[in-house]
């Protein structure tokens, strides 16, 4: 599989957030797939994080590069094709970052990690859970299913609202001088 992970699903995944789903979490865990960062999300982390919109994300804002390579993900640049491309899409939603992944899922032919809802509404395939659209054949969604884990609803109908807060890595808490991003405790990957 390709796939190119949503801004949140990354910082979920870097935090090792139970926010999270474990069918998202599999699918980057998988050695096999392909996982691609957009720089449209370096973009989005730096701005939100210059802003003070990205409580618990320095580790990740302050060196996304590093981030990137420290997963084993794929940078995926913006072409002009892109950008022509995301101002071009149908539909009311207006967050360019949102838009501009979309249209690269679209020409790279890329699922979409996200647990936004948005991206079924303009066809491309979407890992969360028991929620995704498919391809060209037309978009459709299963019911969504939420589990209960440790007294807590989880579930992929949740919105973002607002960018959530992260724990720092365990290598912070325990006042490391290493980098935080040079392993992740899920998987194998380098």
């Amino acid at each position: 599989m390709r796939a190119l992970i949503d801004t949140h699903a990354l910082l979920w995944w870097v935090a090792d957030s139970a926010r999270l789903s474990e069918t998202a979490r599999a699918a980057i865990a998988d050695e096999s797939h392909d996982i691609f960062v957009s720089a449209a999300s370096a973009w989005e982390l730096a701005t939100k994080f210059r802003l003070g919109k990205l409580p618990g994300g320095e580790h990740v804002a302050a060196d996304v590069v590093a981030c990137i390579a420290s997963q084993g993900f794929l940078e995926l640049e913006i072409s002009v094709a892109d950008a022509e491309r995301a101002g071009r899409l149908a539909g009311a939603h207006r967050d360019p970052f949102d838009r501009m992944l979309i249209a690269q899922a679209l020409a790279h032919d890329l699922r979409i990690v996200s647990v936004d809802r948005v991206f079924d509404d303009y066809v491309v395939d979407r890992v969360w859970g028991s929620v995704r659209s498919s391809g060209p054949e037309g978009a459709w969604l299963q019911r969504c299913s939420l589990t209960v884990r440790g007294g807590e609803v989880r579930g992929a109908l949740r919105r973002r609202l607002a960018w959530p807060t992260f724990p720092q890595p365990k290598e912070l808490r325990h006042g490391s001088a290493d980098s935080p991003l040079a392993a992740r405790p899920t998987s194998s990957r380098p």
